[in-house]
């Protein structure tokens, strides 16, 4: 049987791969996060989950895509009759108790095959650029700091420059509003306004690209894609502020093999079984490594380039079903 924990909402791609799996016949069980919290019960007899041993014995493949629904714990804290402070706290609380009972279910599944395990999800930006360095990717410069003069100092030696978040992306939902920490180009007229000292924040050399790469790898194959967001105001720095009335031309791409051998010896180093990568191709011809998301989107890489990657992972979590039921 193969287990995919994922959450209930925003999944549009991991349905997909669901319909290929019905499609095939395959045994298989979604848990969502949301149902996880509410009718998983764990008790100190044998030290695990009732729901989850009851089916256990018959799962050989886990799947991790995700898991909690962030309007899960906040809806829960904002129907307590408490003030706005308390409401607050009591969410950051909610999270850490769910972070914790989360974990120590990963830690209790044993003997199974994993397409991206939770444990995965513990490389920071940095350690993941670091890597990256080792493989013998190029980076962009990056400097972490709290301290007004030494970004001064930073946009000064690299002339452009641009803020983004240390760790992911975050989303807020209001109604039916998003809004989102996203990344922003930083001018003089920036930094001179900020305080001497304020929050540690990320800071990189704005390159100038001719396009962006998005990466999608499983299983030792990589799957390139080319986005032309040079062009378009709102994408120029970071294709992800995505303009939904004129959405970015992408195609199929071709990675030259010394870039595609040390992507990689850097998934094999970070020990990841599956996950996206940002790299810019900027305009003297260099190939410069961004990021990576263990858990990135990959219907948009899927759909344009014709890559079919829904039913390539349906095909890897059944054959590795079979591979472990025999």
């Amino acid at each position: 049987m193969i287990a995919i924990f994922t959450k209930q909402h925003y999944e549009s791609s991991t349905d997909e791969v669901i319909e290929w799996l019905k499609y095939y016949g395959a045994d298989f069980i979604k848990i969502n996060g949301s149902d996880f919290y509410k009718h998983y019960s764990f008790n100190s007899e044998d030290f695990g989950f009732d729901e989850w041993e009851n089916i256990a014995n018959q799962v050989n493949v886990c799947w991790f895509r995700r898991w909690q629904d962030d309007d899960y714990v906040n809806n829960l804290a904002e129907s307590l009759d408490a003030s706005t402070d308390n409401v607050l706290q009591l969410s950051e609380h909610l999270n850490r108790e769910i972070v914790m009972l989360s974990r120590f279910f990963w830690q209790s599944i044993e003997g199974k095959k994993w397409l991206s395990h939770p444990s995965e999800l513990r490389y920071s930006k940095l350690e993941v650029l670091k890597q990256a360095k080792q493989a013998g990717l190029e980076i962009p410069a990056t400097l972490i700091t709290a301290s007004r003069q030494k970004l001064k100092a930073f946009k000064h030696q690299k002339k452009r420059i641009i803020s983004k978040c240390i760790s992911e992306i975050a989303v807020y939902w209001q109604e039916n509003t998003s809004l989102s920490l996203k990344t922003e180009e930083i001018t003089d007229e920036l930094i001179q306004a900020l305080p001497a000292t304020f929050f540690p924040s990320l800071f990189q050399e704005l390159i100038e690209k001719s396009y962006e790469l998005r990466v999608f790898y499983l299983d030792g194959q990589l799957y390139p894609m080319a986005i032309f967001s040079q062009l378009d105001a709102q994408t120029q720095l970071d294709f992800r502020n995505y303009n939904q009335k004129r959405p970015n031309r992408t195609v199929p791409y071709k990675l030259p093999k010394l870039v595609e051998d040390k992507l990689l010896v850097l998934y094999k180093s970070l020990e990841l079984s599956t996950g996206s990568t940002d790299l810019i191709k900027t305009k003297d011809g260099r190939y410069v490594f961004l990021e990576i998301n263990p858990i990135g989107q990959f219907g948009m890489t899927s759909t344009p380039c014709n890559y079919k990657l829904e039913k390539k992972i349906a095909e890897y979590l059944i054959t590795h079903d079979k591979k472990e039921t025999v």
